[in-house]
């Protein structure tokens, strides 16, 4: 991974988190949110640095995973923009207030950089994974992609709706495996199934534009 983008990446992610702290009035939230998606970005950044033991990179893989859907889980904060009260119900028109342009920008912000960065750990993963098992082959890639991508949108249900955070496997096993395996259902199965045709169509077009960069 090129050195400069992971510092601009870890510079970035500091400003950022100081900026939301000193200065959001309404999406402080995104505080954690952003801690949890730049964790396997960090994460990628350390194994792809030089080649590690079998052992060690199969246990931080799993790590990884665990970790990443809280990258792409940041889609779904696009909701919290109605808590803005963005336009006059009278009129329908936006309203001209910096303070909740600010916000809008704040929010928008943590989004777009969570997502790059979750994408550009996935992106390396999937690198480090097709180097390991001597795979060269674009089937073996998009399979590999289309399954992390099921399990990730099978994370986003799991923290969206039955708010299940990566740390409640750790505080309470017992239960997280519970609720993991009450959630099927049909809108469960629709879901997952638009959710999986958003992140795939996302990562593609960051795919292209990333191929673009490297070529001009």
């Amino acid at each position: 991974m090129n050195k400069s983008l992971i510092v601009f990446c870890r510079l970035f992610f500091i400003c950022y988190m100081i900026l939301t702290y000193l200065f959001s009035e309404v999406f402080h939230f995104m505080l954690l949110n952003i801690l949890l998606a730049y964790i396997p970005f960090e994460l990628s950044v350390w194994l792809s640095k030089k080649k590690r033991p079998f052992i060690v990179f199969a246990l931080v893989s799993i790590v990884w995973l665990l970790f990443y859907p809280n990258a792409p889980y940041l889609l779904t904060d696009f909701f919290h923009l109605q808590d803005l009260g963005m336009t006059n119900v009278a009129s329908g028109h936006f309203k001209m207030d910096v303070t909740i342009w600010f916000q809008f920008f704040v929010l928008l912000l943590g989004i777009f950089y969570g997502l790059f960065i979750g994408f550009r750990s996935l992106e390396k993963m999937l690198e480090e994974w097709m180097n390991r098992l001597k795979i060269n082959s674009y089937v073996s890639y998009f399979t590999m992609l289309l399954i992390i991508t099921l399990l990730t949108s099978y994370g986003i249900y799991l923290g969206r709706f039955v708010r299940l955070h990566t740390i409640h496997l750790v505080t309470k096993p017992i239960v997280s495996i519970h609720e993991m395996l009450s959630v099927f259902s049909s809108s469960f199965f629709v879901f997952i199934s638009i959710f999986t045709g958003l992140q795939l169509f996302v990562f593609i077009l960051y795919s292209h534009l990333s191929s673009f960069e490297h070529h001009t």
